[in-house]
């Protein structure tokens, strides 16, 4: 898995940043899901995203974006970027404004 991760091209997963003119630098919050914890730290590794959670089913991307609010970290307006992963073989990126 972490071979596949390794292989992803960078641009694939920044793609719908890039679209709206966007950096990572301009995210509030980003939230990356992905089941196996090894996995999760090589992908935060290789494209410079923080690394908060492991494996918490389902619910990985809404506990992130809850504790985000908790800690004052996400408001309303903000842009926020949620990123899924499945296997390490296919990728989901998406931006939404909170």
């Amino acid at each position: 898995m972490a071979t596949a991760i390794l292989k992803t091209d960078p641009a694939h997963v920044s793609r719908p940043l890039a679209e709206h003119g966007l950096t990572w630098d301009d995210l509030a919050v980003i939230c990356v899901h992905q089941a196996s914890l090894p996995s999760l730290r090589t992908f935060c590794d290789r494209f410079d995203l923080p690394t908060e959670h492991g494996n918490l089913v389902a619910c990985t991307l809404a506990v992130q974006l809850t504790q985000a609010l908790e800690a004052g970290r996400l408001r309303r307006g903000d842009l926020v970027t949620l990123v899924g992963l499945a296997g390490g073989i296919s990728t989901a990126t998406m931006v939404l404004r909170w």
